[in-house]
């Protein structure tokens, strides 16, 4: 824990200091938090009902620069938490999500990195609980080199170096990755590209049996070619990628398919927007934690489980966010299918989410929310339908202080004995400025 949470401090020094060393249009904001939660069944169990009462404070940071040099953006929030009847053991939780483009010499070299800590659960078939949680870090760094042709076209060499961490899962690997871009500027408003890059991943525990899946734990080497077409106008966004992807395993065989993505936004007034995500391509636990953008700070922790295999991943997406009548809305229509090389963790989910914000006086602002989620492990033929509701009060007693109020209520059905729960909770804080809540989706 204590080697982790080194690596996430030293990432996030890394990214002040580049802000703080080219701050043109540096925006910084602090919060912190006291509170408590009262729930009806801590563990989330169906056998083990355990009401307790939770007290935590909160302190988090976010920040922001945005210059001709520096593209940055972090956010963390570091959380103590004590159980009052000891259900659970009182813990630290840290968050990170960082993302930066330093360009070093403008348009020749610049420096890219991503870091994200989060928790996510250890045991994929159970239910997030302070019993099934761990912590994970990735750690995503490296140049870029930039070669311009007749102002039109641009090659872009990059190299990456990657480290992967899991608290309790025996996933730790380190990543070596290069990739060659060319791309051609058809219009102002339209890019197309070609790209290749290979990837090398060497795990600390290779060859071990991985405790939850029971699959060997095995370096493998990737290969993946992609063009895309990238279109933007006012209103419009519009992201395609198509290509092939070639997996090469240690001690077994190879596994190979077909890759495409596509990003369709449309914005809308009142700063709102609509859009559609499809995609399908071969994936692990290591990139889906790079692509999760830091689960712990807007990504539900339900699907951000650590898995050591290899997956044929189909996804579909459909969000929207804006104002309607006042309203502040975010809705979000999602599918997911995994199909598992070798272990029984091959999952169907589909779900929804709502959340729904108005403010019902000048220092009041009334949230609802919600999800419903269905999941089926076909190999296994288990089925669950988890769905939550609540809603939560706000009033702004000065600029930067309020005191919230909630209340919530989750339920889990499944046609497997032991993993139906009820939860009731609820929740008072008294909090100065605003908790962190960025992810790069």
């Amino acid at each position: 824990m204590a080697r982790f949470k080194g690596r996430c401090v030293v990432a996030a020094w890394l990214v002040l200091g580049c802000m703080a060393s080219t701050a043109q249009a540096f925006r910084l904001e602090l919060g912190t938090g006291i509170g408590a939660e009262y729930s009806t069944n801590v563990l989330r169990s169906e056998s083990d009902r355990e009401r307790d009462t939770l007290g935590y404070v909160w302190a988090g940071l976010s920040a922001q620069e945005e210059s001709a040099n520096l593209t940055a953006e972090i956010a963390g929030v570091v959380e103590t938490q004590q159980y009052f009847n000891d259900t659970a053991s009182d813990e630290v939780l840290f968050s990170l999500a960082a993302l930066v483009d330093w360009m070093i010499l403008p348009q020749r070299l610049s420096w890219h990195l991503e870091n994200y800590f989060q928790q996510s659960t250890e045991d994929p078939f159970s239910t997030y609980s302070p019993h099934n949680q761990q912590d994970t870090n990735v750690l995503w760094t490296g140049p870029d080199l930039y070669f311009r042709f007749a102002r039109l076209y641009t090659l872009q060499l990059g190299a990456r170096y990657g480290n992967f961490y899991y608290e309790e899962t025996d996933g730790d690997n380190q990543r070596y990755a290069g990739f060659a871009r060319l791309s051609r500027q058809l219009t102002p408003s339209t890019e197309l590209f070609l790209q290749g890059q290979r990837t090398k991943v060497d795990y600390d525990h290779d060859g071990r049996v991985d405790a939850i899946t029971g699959v060997p734990i095995r370096d493998f080497d990737r290969d993946d070619v992609l063009a895309g077409l990238r279109w933007e106008s006012v209103l419009t966004v519009i992201e395609l990628e198509g290509g092939y992807s070639w997996i090469s395993r240690d001690d077994d065989a190879d596994i190979n398919g077909a890759l495409g993505r596509l990003h369709a936004l449309r914005r809308l007034p009142n700063e709102g927007g609509a859009g559609l995500r499809l995609s399908s391509e071969l994936t692990e636990a290591g990139e889906d934690l790079l692509t999760s953008g830091g689960g712990r700070l807007g990504v539900d922790p339900h699907g951000t489980g650590v898995r050591e295999d290899i997956a044929r991943e189909l996804y579909g997406e459909l969000y929207y966010y804006g104002h309607w009548m006042g309203v502040a809305s975010r809705i979000r229509l999602y599918w997911l299918d995994e199909d598992y090389e070798e272990s029984a963790l091959d999952e169907r989910r589909t779900g929804a989410t709502l959340d729904l914000g108005y403010p019902i006086a000048p220092a009041w602002r009334l949230g609802v929310f919600g999800l419903h989620e269905k999941r089926k492990f076909d190999l296994i033929d288990r089925r669950d339908r988890r769905s939550l509701i609540g809603s939560g009060l706000s009033h702004r007693l000065s600029r930067e202080i309020s005191i919230d109020f909630g209340l919530q209520y989750e339920w889990q059905n499944s046609n497997t004995a032991g993993h139906d729960f009820r939860e009731w909770l609820a929740l008072v804080e008294l909090r100065y400025g605003v908790r962190p809540y960025w992810a790069a989706r």
